[in-house]
């Protein structure tokens, strides 16, 4: 299982270095966290 995270994964950013899978991975479910919060704060200010 962890050789599989290891692999090196398709190019992610144009132009950028290689990640893992394990770092793509990583990286996906910060950005939709962070998506996910400037949500509630959009919820927040709507009343």
């Amino acid at each position: 299982m962890k050789a599989d995270l290891d692999a090196l994964g398709k190019e992610v950013i144009k132009g950028g270095t290689d990640w893992t899978i394990g770092w793509t991975l990583n990286f996906l479910i910060w950005h939709e966290t962070y998506h996910t919060g400037q949500t509630d704060i959009l919820r927040q200010g709507s009343g």
